[in-house]
């Protein structure tokens, strides 16, 4: 390099000494004929010739030099360690222009015996970048496989599971305009022109790859079918940056999948879970007696696959055995995936959902994330998944981040863009939509899961032995945090909201549900000081009856009066010494 770059200094200056005009070039070797697998690049002028860069391999580049311009030049490849301009191969004429900045891509095939068989030539921009702008990397992208189909390419940041299309149906050869990227480290889906599932995925982490404030050139390399073209090298993406340095982009295989358990419908207590790979027609079961309430943590998946997600029950040997299938299409490489399976298999067992939200059983996905992005931060995704209850808005107390109007089966994103907390143990207040006071309250032990990536899922039945001619009985409402790893850390009922004992829970009877103008409620009692309160709240979390009970020592039944009010879904709040616990009410 030392004695090129003498080489460069020698001619530049015996050319300027008559012509002042210079322009910027980085020229890259890309052609993938094994005959040329290492050249000489020479450069003439009206001066002469001089050998410009020595044994430049493939897929290596030069970085940008000075070259003269305003006059005619002539580049030429010559095979390595040549000794005069008169050993070269090929040459292309030029006459750059003074203060433009171009590159030119060698490629194509000397020899024969290619499919299809392509002339050496140089691929030219005169538009190339030496340096980023305002903050960003400029990258450029070029199609340099031969036996490549023209192509779409997405560019996407880690983890997510869609892109922005940035070039359409691009043939070889073409160079595409930069692009400014935002996301120092991103993914690139490369797709055959029109097609709906990527050939091939790849990682780009300019971030890594001390990218600095270069313009990188990612360009297309070798052959897909390298038997049918004398077993050339395979293809690849390789990063060109400015200073010459060549980098190879990891080619990715998987994507990772975190599945939760939330089907509240004692039939589906315990299940398994297969794949089944339409691609390749292989079946893998990847969780094994998976229980209700449950999660795999991140597992590997085979990327840009058609990929079925089914569910059979526990202790099944085959994919025969599965009870229900869900096509996910396909896993785009890199990506995290938060997959629940959620709903009751038998609808005509349970209450309808009050927002008229089908509640059948299914497998429901969302872009996820496996790590959290700020070691002092949580990174939150929530999942409403209670088939009974209305819609909600989820708040972290006294904070600005929340989650508003979630229904049965929303995600807060499907996007994957999770709210990032403080790691500090909050309060997550749960109000009905439109509601100003919430209608149960949770304690947040963030504090416990900083810098991780967590999913909050509301769980179970907030009426879970109503209406009384449902012959099923579920687990009660509950929110649950599931980590990366799998592990299921259930929310405490906060104490700003006196917790409820397991016991007075389950001993408060509601009758009967729906109910027109009387209900009873029944409950034991062993404080005969202590009064309990009962608030009758609309979905809008306005108190629209409330009514104090005398408690005596042992069971007590109390009769309230309801005529007065209006048919639709309400919920009581039953509180004394032992806590508060909710039901839910249909009035008709």
């Amino acid at each position: 390099m030392k004695n090129t770059l003498l080489t460069l200094v020698g001619l530049l200056g015996s050319f300027l000494t008559v012509n002042a005009q210079t322009a910027r070039v980085m020229a890259i070797h890309n052609s993938a004929d094994p005959a040329v697998d290492t050249v000489d690049i020479w450069l003439s002028t009206v001066l002469g010739s001089q050998k410009l860069f020595d044994n430049v391999g493939f897929r290596q580049s030069t970085g940008f030099f000075t070259a003269p311009a305003g006059v005619p030049i002539r580049v030429a490849f010559a095979g390595k360690n040549s000794q005069t301009i008169n050993d070269t191969l090929i040459g292309f004429g030029f006459n750059l222009t003074s203060g433009q900045t171009y590159l030119a891509i060698a490629q194509g095939h000397v020899g024969t015996g290619f499919n299809p068989q392509i002339p050496f030539n140089l691929a030219i921009s005169a538009t190339a970048k030496e340096r980023g702008s305002n903050g960003k990397v400029e990258v450029a992208v070029h199609h340099g496989s031969t036996d490549a189909p023209n192509v779409d390419i997405d560019a996407r940041a880690k983890g997510a599971l869609d892109g922005a299309r940035i070039l359409e149906n691009v043939p070889y050869g073409d160079i595409s305009q930069y692009l400014a990227v935002d996301e120092a480290n991103i993914l690139l889906d490369v797709f055959q022109a029109n097609a709906m599932m990527p050939l091939v995925s790849y990682s780009a982490p300019l971030q890594q790859l001390n990218a600095g404030d270069s313009a990188v050139v990612i360009f297309a390399s070798g052959f897909l079918n390298p038997a049918n073209n004398n077993n050339g090298k395979p293809f690849g993406l390789f990063a060109a940056l400015s200073n010459g340095d060549v980098i190879p982009l990891e080619a990715l295989t998987s994507g990772r999948v975190n599945v939760i358990h939330n089907c509240a419908d004692p039939a589906a207590d315990t299940v398994d879970i297969w794949v089944k790979n339409e691609t390749t027609n292989q079946t893998l079961k990847v969780a094994d007696n998976l229980g209700f309430r449950q999660a795999t943590g991140y597992t590997n998946l085979i990327a840009n696959n058609d990929l079925i997600l089914a569910v059979a029950p526990k202790n099944s040997s085959s994919y025969d055995d599965v009870i229900y299938e869900e096509d996910i299409d396909y896993i785009p490489a890199g990506s995290e995936l938060v997959v629940i399976a959620t709903g009751v298999l038998d609808t005509t067992k349970f209450e309808p959902n009050p927002n008229e939200v089908e509640i059948n059983f299914g497998i429901l996905g969302a872009a996820g994330r496996e790590n959290g992005t700020n070691p002092n931060n949580v990174d939150l995704l929530v999942y409403h998944g209670v088939t009974d209850a209305p819609a909600v808005s989820i708040r972290a107390r006294n904070a600005t981040s929340g989650f508003d109007s979630l229904a049965f089966g929303d995600f807060s994103s499907d996007e994957g863009e999770y709210v990032s907390l403080a790691a500090n143990n909050i309060i997550l207040d749960v109000i009905p939509v439109g509601a100003t006071s919430p209608l149960v309250s949770y304690n947040a032990p963030l504090s416990a899961l900083a810098g991780q990536a967590v999913v909050a899922f509301a769980s179970g039945f907030l009426s879970p032995n109503s209406p009384t001619n449902r012959d099923v009985n579920g687990a009660a409402f509950g929110i649950f945090v599931a980590r990366s790893n799998g592990q299921v850390i259930p929310l405490q009922l906060t104490t700003s909201v006196a917790k409820v004992s397991e016991a007075f829970e389950n001993g408060i009877v509601l009758y009967p549900n729906p109910a027109n103008e009387k209900i009873t409620i029944q409950f034991e009692s062993t404080n005969t000081i202590s009064a309990t309160q009962v608030n009758i709240v609309d979905l809008s979390g306005r108190a629209v009856l409330t009514s104090a009970l005398d408690v005596n020592n042992g069971l007590n039944k109390h009769e309230i009066n309801i005529a007065a009010l209006q048919k639709g879904l309400y919920f009581i709040q039953v509180t004394n010494a032992s806590g508060t616990s909710v039901k839910k009410l249909m009035i008709n």
